[in-house]
């Protein structure tokens, strides 16, 4: 599941860097890249878990997200494996922000208390 060739997104990272003072940007598209197999091949990326990864940055107070999207991902000119279908974006996105809703302001998140 994890190892050579795979990025591991571990989302304690996020309010780690904004303790730094600076908005912290989620990359979901090049962490399901798989390194070592070309963008051209479907196997070369894991798209299908795009989704799960933005709803748990969300969840971890990012502040802003990036996403590759592409009508015909295969077709893309770079990233192909890796796109999300541009189809499922505007879902994805409702759905990220009903995510941000129930934790809260970004700006609150790290001054709640534990449960």
């Amino acid at each position: 599941c994890f190892g050579y060739n795979r990025l591991v997104a571990d989302m304690r990272s996020i309010p780690i860097m904004q303790e730094l003072g600076a908005p912290v940007c989620f990359d979901a598209t090049h962490v399901v890249r798989l390194y070592g197999i070309s963008s051209a091949d479907p196997a070369g990326g894991e798209p299908r878990f795009v989704p799960h990864l933005v709803l748990g940055a969300v969840a971890a107070g990012c502040d802003a997200l990036f996403i590759e999207t592409h009508p015909r991902p295969m077709e893309a000119k770079c990233d192909a494996a890796s796109q999300l279908n541009l189809k499922h974006f505007e879902s994805l996105v409702r759905m990220a922000m009903n995510v941000r809703k129930a934790i809260g302001c970004p700006e609150n998140v790290g001054e709640m208390e534990p449960v």
